[in-house]
C-alpha cells in the first residue's frame, strides 16, 4: 500500500509539472516549413520584402511619425458562471 501511495504521489507530481509549461509550436512549424516548403519560404521572403520597403517608404514620406495620443478600443469579455466569479471594471481597467 506504501508503494502505491507512493508510486501515485510520484506519477501526480510528473504530470502536474506538465502541466505547467504551455508551449506554442507555431515557430517550430513555421522554422520546419521554411525548411522543408520552397514556396512557402519564398511567399515569407516577399512579405519581409514588402513590410521592408512600406516602412522604408513611410519613413521617407514622413507618415511614419506619431503626433498626440493614439487610442486603441478594447473589448474585454469576462466569462463566469455566477456573480461570485464577476470581476469589477476597476480589476479589468488596472489590467489594461
Amino acid at each position: 500500500m506504501k508503494h502505491l501511495l507512493i508510486f501515485t504521489a510520484l506519477l501526480s507530481l510528473i504530470f502536474s509539472g506538465s502541466s505547467f509549461a504551455r508551449n506554442c509550436g507555431t515557430m517550430d512549424v513555421h522554422e520546419h516549413l521554411l525548411q522543408t516548403d520552397p514556396k512557402y519560404a519564398e511567399n515569407i521572403e516577399q512579405i519581409e520584402a514588402f513590410t521592408a520597403a512600406r516602412i522604408a517608404e513611410l519613413e521617407r514620406t514622413g507618415h511614419m511619425r506619431v503626433n498626440g495620443v493614439i487610442t486603441i478600443p478594447v473589448n474585454v469579455i469576462v466569462v463566469y458562471s455566477n456573480s461570485q466569479q464577476n470581476i469589477s471594471d476597476a480589476q479589468i481597467q488596472s489590467q489594461i
